[in-house]
């Protein structure tokens, strides 16, 4: 079974600076993004009775259901119609 795993450096402010510059003309930024260049993200996760989503991602099950309501800088994401999406 494969995980899927992050791996988060801490870098400088003038590294992080010049990585900025340099992929500013290489990538397409978000619609959702904010005069100051960020957007805000906030989700609410469901889970049954047994917590058989929680269990699930806990033993690295890769296909799995989740019902996430999802907030974006402050506006409700609809999702065809409702406000909670199933993931899979």
């Amino acid at each position: 079974m494969k995980f899927r795993h992050e791996l988060k450096y801490l870098i400088s402010y003038p590294d992080a600076a010049l990585i900025k510059m340099r992929l500013n003309d290489l990538l397409e930024k978000d619609v959702h993004i904010n005069p100051e260049g960020f957007y805000t993200v906030r989700s609410l996760y469901f889970d049954d009775y047994f917590n058989s989503a929680y269990n699930e991602k806990y033993m690295g099950v890769m296909s799995r259901q989740k019902y996430r309501i999802r907030i974006v800088n402050s506006r409700l994401k609809v999702h065809q119609g409702f406000a909670a999406t199933l993931r899979q």
